[in-house]
């Protein structure tokens, strides 16, 4: 079966990617009334509707000059919702149905009737259309390819309800490449998830949800960014939160309701431009905000530089170690190289392999530990590094102390095998051939 590409963006994102808090004004109130839904595809012309006024508008590559206003010939107030496909078809929902215009068409045609005006409004790559006609508490679907004209039921009933297979007032609806569709549950509170042909929907956000998530209050906006991960318009909130690999999190408005610039009152939908910026409409203030992504990477490097020696008197330098959240597998060569050490409160599983031929030796970090294994080499491997020449702004005390076991200078070592790290840096130490453990405190 053909299937067409997505028409809108889907950036992909880091779990410690931020917005900047303080939203730029992209469009202020003497453009609208009240804008509501809009779409951003994929070269970055921006599509938005008003719930009072007979218009579609457009701007070109982000730009903040007006350059197409786009009539509904029809004269349909309640635009809700809008979505653009690869074609230069425009979908908008209006009173109780949906209309088609086109960027170069100076009139529109009505595609179908759904009782009531969508307040979420997509097209999948099978180019069937979605609508979630909110006072009808479902979402309905007609595939465009055909000339049917009686729309199907695919989530939700005639009737309200908070249980799987009911819904309360939708909105925002989003449909993924698997035709899950992802629906903005607004009077329950909820995000729900119905697997494709699939009537009984999972709470993957907000109230009802099986696993703890993240509370909601009226949402109205639902998008995925490129790994699947939920953003959500959390109108009653007054902010825009999302999902990460651990957790839900708040990117925007996460400081109350007010007029600030960085707060949002009263966000309704979102979306994406290709770099991953948000553009957020507010009817209320008759605004649309735009929020610059900030591309941080969970990958930090803080540089030492020091000397270690192993039980047969021959010595080497540090070696180098990168690492993100992500586990990964890094190999050096060189024996005389830089290291490179995330503070261990941060710091995720990973693997470092490092070839010192003929001494071959691996070794596995883990959060606040540090766990060894060899092959033909026994020695003091990172007790040194972080005792050396203060390259990361702390030091371990020049001499250790012993606190299970052995005798002799609490300085020497003799066959370090193993070592680990409290929640406040202090290094533990397992000393094979003095019979003892011994602790190294941080200087900050």
């Amino acid at each position: 079966m053909y299937y067409l590409a997505v028409s809108y963006n889907q950036p992909q994102f880091n779990e410690c990617t931020t917005w900047n808090s303080t939203g730029v004004m992209f469009q202020t109130s003497s453009t609208f009334d009240s804008p509501f839904g809009i779409f951003i595809d994929t070269n970055n012309s921006i599509y938005v509707t008003d719930q009072q006024q007979y218009y579609v508008f457009m701007w070109v590559n982000s730009s903040i000059k007006l350059i197409k206003i786009i009539p509904i010939t029809n004269f349909y107030n309640n635009q809700n919702s809008i979505f653009v496909t690869n074609n230069g078809d425009i979908f908008v929902g209006t009173n109780s149905g949906v209309e088609k215009g086109t960027l170069y068409s100076t009139t529109d045609t009505p595609v179908t009737d759904f009782g009531s005006s969508c307040f979420g409004l997509f097209v999948d790559i099978n180019d069937t259309l979605y609508c979630s006609p909110s006072s009808s508490n479902k979402v309905m679907t007609i595939w465009l390819g055909s000339n049917a004209t009686s729309p199907e039921t695919v989530a939700g009933t005639d009737h309200f309800g908070s249980n799987p297979t009911t819904l309360n007032g939708p909105r925002g609806i989003f449909v993924d490449v698997n035709f899950d569709l992802y629906v903005a549950d607004y009077g329950n509170n909820r995000v729900q998830r119905f697997r494709s042909k699939q009537l009984n929907g999972t709470t993957v956000a907000g109230s009802t949800s099986i696993n703890t998530t993240i509370t909601l209050s009226d949402p109205t906006g639902i998008v995925l960014d490129g790994e699947g991960y939920l953003f959500i318009v959390d109108t009653g909130n007054n902010r825009i939160v999302r999902s990460t690999p651990n957790g839900f999190q708040c990117i925007i408005g996460c400081n109350g309701s007010h007029s600030a610039s960085n707060q949002l009152p009263d966000p309704h939908r979102m979306a994406f431009d290709s770099y991953g910026n948000i553009y957020v409409t507010n009817p209320a203030n008759n605004l649309i905000v735009k929020f610059l992504v900030s591309t941080n990477s969970c990958e930090t490097t803080t540089e030492i530089s020091s000397t270690m020696n192993t039980n047969d008197n021959s010595s080497m330098s540090s070696m180098k170690v990168q690492h993100d959240t992500s586990t990964k597998d890094l190999t050096t060569t060189e024996i005389s190289s830089t290291m490179n050490v995330n503070d261990n409160s941060s710091m995720s599983s990973m693997k470092v392999q490092h070839d010192t031929t003929p001494k071959d030796f691996t070794s596995t970090f883990s959060i606040n530990q540090l766990t060894t294994s060899e092959s033909s080499i026994s020695s003091p491997f990172f007790v040194m590094p972080f005792c050396g020449q203060n390259k990361i702004g702390l030091t371990c005390k020049e001499e250790g102390e012993i606190i299970v076991g052995g005798d002799g200078d609490g300085d020497q070592l003799n066959v370090p095998m193993g070592l680990s790290f409290d929640d406040k840096g202090n290094i533990y130490v397992t000393d094979r051939w003095n019979y003892r453990i011994e602790k190294f405190e941080i200087i900050l």
